[in-house]
């Protein structure tokens, strides 16, 4: 067992957080839902491409922040269950508002990558109690579940700024919804690797769209698409390639060519050019996961758990609307249970409680 097979199972530890058995820019918000008046699906982003909509989008402006910012390191993942930032009992944990609190809980989105509401009223309740959908990671049939959105994938905003999301730490209070800037120092927490200088004094900011309570409070789990697909592997029911290897299921295509290719006796670009080819065959015809794969390769070097200085930002426009639920937005819009998410096209309404 490789070191960094062992470094990513902080990440792994994370997915059991969230999981249980049961965007581009938003220009106009929608209306709120009541018992009366269902409310639409939204629209399909499966193929909206984040690199199109990035340069809509004013440029965060960033500081160095080697010498003031707190030391940590970023695992990295993407199981496709559904972020624990959808969960209104995540919140209510924290004594926060799921629906106004620092943007509220985050979009969730179907297996066809359209998004559906993060919450409904609870199985078998009339009114006032809601529970997050069914996280495909657990549910009984995965393809009816609930999932990270596919626009959700990291995104270079330049050649040293990329913004992304990622899970976080902390036992104390609730990071849904907060940005943090992250700079690479250039070094890796466990193994080196023959990457590991070219993404220094990169920047990256990070939106928290999960959050875990055994991990380090500087730690970040970046959220990259074939990074591993962890213990429920339920990402091949949102891209049923039958013709794909996933590699490894803690750090994905990247351990698999360090293993073909070696940690530190690698060339650079023999780690890039091997993710690149996996990543176009897993993720072809996808454009918002092949994207967020070959920045991987491209802008992150496939980098093992590198160091970082960190520090919280205010978010960027770009990842808060990538964030925000443009369904559930008031408190009373009284969504019934549903235990098929898959059924429902793009554009369908949700049925509401009389």
């Amino acid at each position: 067992m490789n070191k960094f097979f062992l470094a990513m199972l902080s990440a792994a530890a994370f997915s059991f957080y969230g999981c249980g058995d049961d965007s581009s820019s938003v220009e106009t918000p929608p209306e709120s839902s009541s018992s009366a008046e269902a409310i639409k699906t939204g629209p399909t982003i499966k193929d909206r491409g984040n690199l199109k909509s990035i340069k809509n989008y004013p440029v965060a402006q960033y500081k160095d922040i080697q010498e003031s910012g707190a030391e940590g390191f970023a695992a990295a993942y993407w199981d496709a269950c559904l972020p624990n930032c959808s969960d209104p009992e995540l919140f209510k944990k924290f004594g926060a508002n799921p629906y106004k609190d620092r943007y509220g809980a985050s979009r969730s989105c179907s297996v066809h990558s359209y998004e559906i509401p993060a919450f409904t009223l609870a199985k078998g309740s009339a009114s006032g109690t809601y529970s997050a959908v069914p996280n495909a990671c657990g549910y009984k049939t995965p393809s009816q579940g609930a999932f990270t959105c596919t626009d959700m994938a990291p995104v270079a905003v330049n050649d040293t700024l990329a913004y992304g999301f990622a899970a976080g730490y902390s036992e104390k209070e609730l990071l849904c919804g907060k940005c943090f800037h992250i700079q690479f120092t250039g070094e890796s927490h466990y193994t080196e690797t023959s990457t590991s200088q070219s993404i220094k004094g990169k920047h990256m900011i990070v939106m928290v769209l999960a959050q875990g309570s055994d991990g380090q409070s500087t730690q970040v789990d970046l959220m990259i698409p074939g990074s591993g697909n962890g213990i429920f592997d339920v990402l091949p029911q949102m891209v049923p390639n039958d013709n794909t290897e996933w590699g490894e299921p803690y750090g994905g295509f990247a351990t698999e060519c360090y293993n073909m290719l070696g940690y530190e006796s690698s060339k650079p670009e023999d780690i890039q050019e091997c993710i690149r080819e996996k990543c176009k065959v897993a993720f072809d015809g996808e454009d918002n996961l092949l994207e967020g794969c070959l920045w991987s390769a491209d802008w992150f070097y496939g980098v093992s758990v590198p160091k970082h200085k960190i520090e919280e930002v205010e978010c960027p426009q770009y990842l808060v609307d990538k964030y925000k639920s443009t369904i559930n937005t008031e408190a009373d819009n009284n969504f019934k249970y549903q235990n098929d998410w898959s059924i429902y096209n793009p554009g369908d309404f949700v049925e509401t409680v009389e």
